[in-house]
């Protein structure tokens, strides 16, 4: 989807800017959303809810998801994995106003990343696999998808927790 948005746009794939990229990011994270949302909706596939959410849950969860950030953060920042392109892509994001920032890699992407590993990809496989094996293979296919090492770890323990939320909580 980020390539047709960014043919659209007529950039060709030349990113520009981090404003551009944030925006591409963005525009391609609520189509996937939406179109993901109408065939999540269409599957009608549901895992049993084991555990009734409270307000206790949800601040819990939104807690431990910013901790285990924190923490996983502090660990790749030890790890020299960056490659010239990871450093260039970072300091086009971050060059960008924080509220773009917040909105396309702090809710936008991350929601339509969601819906795809956890939302299709793990509720797929766990009608067909035991918790385990269905947790941890859409978590190493969501460590692959974020192309680097160091990203990798991160995504693969995030990917495991999640899934775990998601098998809890529905």
């Amino acid at each position: 989807i980020s390539a047709a948005v960014e043919f659209v746009a007529g950039t060709g794939g030349d990113s520009g800017n981090g404003s551009h990229i944030l925006i591409v990011m963005s525009v391609s994270a609520v189509l996937t959303a939406v179109i993901l949302g109408i065939l999540y909706k269409k599957t009608l596939i549901r895992l049993p809810v084991r555990v009734t959410p409270g307000l206790f849950t949800y601040v819990w969860v939104l807690s431990a998801a910013a901790g285990s950030c924190v923490f996983m953060d502090t660990i790749i920042a030890g790890l020299s994995f960056f490659t010239k392109s990871d450093i260039q892509t970072g300091i086009w994001i971050y060059d960008c106003p924080l509220y773009l920032q917040l909105a396309a890699i702090g809710i936008l992407v991350p929601l339509a990343e969601e819906l795809v590993f956890r939302g299709m990809g793990y509720i797929q496989m766990r009608t067909r696999f035991t918790f385990i094996q269905a947790a941890v293979f859409s978590s190493v296919y969501f460590a692959v998808y974020h192309g680097n090492p160091a990203q990798a770890v991160y995504a693969f323990v995030l990917g495991f927790i999640t899934a775990w939320i998601c098998e809890q909580y529905g």
